[in-house]
């Protein structure tokens, strides 16, 4: 057994449009998973956003005609599906030889099962190389089969029946970490320690390769200023946070806050301007209620709990462009399992579904002066048509 890697080499700029759009477009129309979606409105729509990629280059403006780009909303889905479709014919191709095969983006990781016979091992080993770099004329680098290979961030080495890890540092990093007088607060540069050893203690499996890369840390911490004495403490602090047994967060009520989850609307207030709202007006002194309306006491002051009255306010006051009958049936109430009041200290604010076309095209929060489904159809088919038909500048 042995394990590879490959990377693909300048990955979205390379992918034939045209052959991506016929095999995706077929895909959903064979796959069982695709069987509640409409092929022909998502195909339109990839079209339509993929062929239409116009960027500015100084005082320049472009539009990309070959491949795509990352910048792109739906790029990164958009070639892992087209690069996974052909994935599936590669596995059940490859089978017997290919015994695992995973991949992130452009950056492939296999396990590959040898033959007995060293010349049909190499040539599955070829036509499997030839199979890739044949498909969408992708060009991709491939490591040898051997027990050890660099993934991503980490080195991984077979032994006998079991797989070892390190961390893996490409020789172009410069470990340019935040100077130790820089404007950032003290939390922050202690936050950049504690986060690289938990990294490093995460990622290896190994004592020895863990005090190596733990000695090279420290050195590189070193030589961007870090003094000694902030050194040792941060260390040792962190090495001791990490032997603890963590505790599972328990699923009872002591949470602090509330959850206002909303249909999203282009027309509601942001989120930031309904959490300034809401700690302006429902956490002042004066509106500290219990969850029922009952007052509270001056031995539970420190309860910021709302009751339905105070919530009222705070909706007519600070959102009047939502109406309040929108917030309630979205509003969890909080209570834990006696019924008691739970502190609150927070609003979270969560949004059901992302922007669409209808939210788009027609923001108003009256639902009786929507238009109707078949106007919206209509006037959406018309969009498409002019965008599709205007020439690009």
């Amino acid at each position: 057994m042995s394990i590879f890697t490959g990377d693909v080499i300048a990955m979205y700029p390379s992918i034939n449009l045209d052959d991506a759009f016929e095999r995706i477009e077929e895909f959903l129309h064979h796959s069982s998973l695709c069987a509640n979606v409409d092929a022909g409105a998502v195909m339109h729509a990839l079209r339509l956003i993929m062929k239409r990629n116009c960027f500015r280059f100084g005082d320049t403006y472009w539009l990309q005609k070959d491949g795509t780009a990352m910048g792109t909303p739906p790029a990164p889905s958009f070639a892992t599906l087209y690069y996974g479709i052909f994935e599936l014919d590669l596995i059940e191709q490859f089978g017997s030889s290919l015994h695992y095969l995973r991949r992130y983006i452009d950056d492939q990781f296999g396990i590959w099962i040898h033959d007995p016979d060293p010349v049909v091992d190499q040539h599955q080993w070829e036509a499997f190389k030839q199979r890739q770099e044949t498909y969408c004329s992708l060009s991709w680098e491939f490591s040898p089969l051997s027990k050890t290979a660099n993934f991503l961030d980490v080195t991984l080495d077979v032994e006998q029946f079991h797989i070892n890890f390190k961390l893996y540092e490409k020789p172009l990093n410069l470990h340019l970490y935040i100077p130790p007088n820089s404007a950032h607060t003290p939390a922050v540069r202690m936050g950049l320690v504690t986060g690289g050893i938990y990294r490093i203690l995460q990622l290896t499996t190994r004592d020895c390769d863990k005090k190596d890369s733990l000695s090279k840390f420290h050195s590189h911490l070193f030589a961007r200023g870090y003094k000694l004495p902030f050194l040792k403490f941060a260390f040792e602090k962190a090495l001791i946070q990490f032997s603890k047994p963590r505790e599972k967060k328990s699923k009872d009520s002591t949470r602090d806050y509330i959850l206002l989850h909303l249909p999203f609307h282009p027309r509601d207030p942001p989120r930031h301007s309904l959490q300034q709202a809401f700690h302006a007006h429902m956490l002042r002194p004066q509106t500290k209620h219990r969850l029922f309306g009952r007052a509270c006491d001056h031995s539970q002051a420190w309860h910021r709990t709302y009751s339905w009255n105070g919530w009222d306010a705070f909706i007519q006051k600070d959102t009047p462009v939502v109406p309040k009958e929108k917030f309630k049936p979205y509003l969890y109430e909080l209570h834990n399992n006696e019924k008691a009041p739970i502190p609150i200290k927070r609003l979270i604010v969560a949004y059901s579904c992302a922007p669409n076309l209808k939210n788009l095209l027609f923001p108003c929060h009256v639902e009786a002066k929507c238009p109707t489904a078949r106007q919206v159809s209509t006037i959406q088919a018309e969009l498409l048509h002019s965008f599709t038909n205007a020439e690009p500048t």
